[in-house]
């Protein structure tokens, strides 16, 4: 009688930042291991999701997977339900020995497998690994030699088909076939990439997919797929505060959006609409990657592993969020890192069993990269962001002019020593600066971020020509080299 339980993934934390010897297993509950293409442009991860016992063999289970038909593309549109994971159904191991079984169940494009290792055979050694089809396993090579750092045991099996897999004792499978495919001319090889870790040293933890702090502030731009590009709508987030408990991440920030009215819509000159500054909290669960108050993927699921969304459409209410982890390549301002890709799924009405991406909207992916979370959604692609670490280097990066007139006033509120009058004002303004610093700049950028007017500051009453200027709105930077950048909006008439 099999005895089902779910492997928690708490257990995983209970492991050190070291790997405890595997002892020739190819994987460990409670970790990630994470694999990718010979050319490393890609990277699959992958975990043992569940277990039970079956006579005197305990067995442990992947998770299911919506597996693309392109294994190869990180941007596929068509997938079907598999009962295999990343490389097997299924790990059976044998008590006693070294070892263990993988099994691959079949699927509609692969037949099923039931392969043996045996990982204690000496070198040149052989044994029957599977009878149907009909396959010897040999183990064609042992060897010493640095496994991420850490000097380890390493063995090479070559099956009578020509595929390999290479296994270290202490940090399991290195390498072998996507699928456990037998042909080595089909096959899609996969490599190491890392030492395996448990799920809170992985990219998608939340501490490390979304890392920004009190002060922090990033703007997006709002995409419009139908119709004329008419308009165009940037929000600026800022973080408020930051609270971490043992179960949950959370995140309160205000934000405020400037639509610009362009194109052939209107008769009316171009014009810009601001809204109300508004508070949102997002939150999420530390244990199993869900949010509250934000609209991404749960961080917890790891390549083509799925889950069920309700739908808004009643025919198509069946989707699944897909992982698709590719490497970054200075986006974002990173030079180092992964992006990971989620798509929406839906039911293939031509093909059953067959799942694809959606059309327009419902097409569009949302990719995350830490520590910034989702940098592109269905609704919204990030633009710009200004981070600060606690001693106090700042990085920026992207276009920046989009967002100056955004959330001025509670720059002002943390910033009590600058304010301007009149304001409005007409042919020149006061702007009235307390600071015992050394002297600094004023730059005045009109709506459009561009900078008009640049003079020095100095402590005290400042005098603001606005001489030759257009009537509008404008924003006042205080820029000085001991303290944060200041922004005040200014009204000339």
């Amino acid at each position: 009688m099999k005895i089902l339980c779910r492997l928690l993934l708490a257990a995983g934390l209970l492991l050190s930042g070291s790997v405890t010897a595997q002892n020739w297993r190819p994987f460990r509950p409670g970790l990630i291991y994470t694999y990718q293409s010979a050319d490393h442009s890609m990277r699959y991860l992958t975990r043992l999701d569940s277990a039970f016992k079956e006579a005197t063999d305990s067995v442990y289970q992947f998770r299911r997977l919506m597996r693309p038909e392109d294994v190869r593309s990180s941007e596929a549109t068509s997938y079907y339900a598999t009962p295999n994971g990343l490389l097997a159904a299924r790990l059976v191991v044998q008590p006693g020995t070294s070892a263990f079984r993988l099994i691959r169940l079949a699927d509609r494009q692969t037949a099923a497998l039931d392969l043996l290792i045996r990982p204690q055979t000496r070198e040149n050694g052989s044994w029957q690994a599977s009878r149907e089809p009909d396959l010897q396993a040999t183990i064609t090579s042992r060897s010493r030699e640095l496994v991420f750092g850490v000097l380890d045991s390493v063995l090479t099996v070559r099956l009578s088909s020509g595929a390999e897999l290479r296994l270290s004792k202490a940090h399991g499978l290195l390498e072998g076939p996507l699928g456990l495919e037998t042909e080595p001319t089909t096959a899609l090889v996969l490599q190491a990439a890392i030492a395996p870790h448990p799920w809170a040293e992985a990219d998608m933890y939340p501490t490390r997919a979304l890392n920004w702090q009190v002060g922090d502030e990033f703007g997006s731009r709002t995409f419009y797929l139908y119709g004329l590009p008419c308009q165009t709508t940037y929000t600026l987030r800022r973080i408020t505060a930051r609270t971490q408990t043992a179960d949950t991440l959370a995140y309160e920030l205000l934000e405020q959006s400037i639509t610009r009215q362009t194109g052939p819509c209107s008769i009316a000159p171009p014009s810009a609409v601001y809204s109300a500054v508004r508070k949102a909290r997002w939150a999420v669960s530390l244990r199993t990657g869900e949010w509250q108050g934000a609209h991404f993927p749960s961080l917890s699921l790891l390549t083509w592993e799925y889950e069920p969304r309700a739908g808004s459409i009643e025919n198509l209410a069946s989707v699944a969020p897909v992982a698709m982890p590719r490497q970054l390549t200075q986006e974002y301002g990173l030079t180092n890192g992964w992006l990971i890709s989620y798509a929406l799924l839906f039911p293939d009405t031509r093909r059953p069993g067959f799942y694809k991406t959606g059309l327009d909207l419902l097409g569009l992916r949302t990719t995350l990269a830490a520590p910034f979370g989702a940098v592109s959604t269905p609704q919204e692609e990030l633009r710009y962001y200004r981070r600060c670490t606690a001693g106090g280097s700042c990085q920026e990066w992207g276009e920046k002019q989009e967002f100056y007139l955004l959330l001025p006033t509670a720059i002002a509120r943390q910033q009590p020593a600058s304010y301007i009058y009149p304001n409005p004002a007409a042919n020149q303004a006061i702007l009235s600066w307390n600071s015992a610093g050394p002297s600094g700049a004023i730059c005045l950028l009109d709506a459009m971020g561009r900078v008009v007017h640049r003079q020095a500051i100095k402590s005290g009453q400042n005098v603001l020509s606005l001489q030759g200027l257009q009537a509008g709105v404008y924003m006042v930077e205080i820029r000085s080299p001991t303290a944060p950048i200041q922004r005040l909006r200014l009204l000339h008439e």
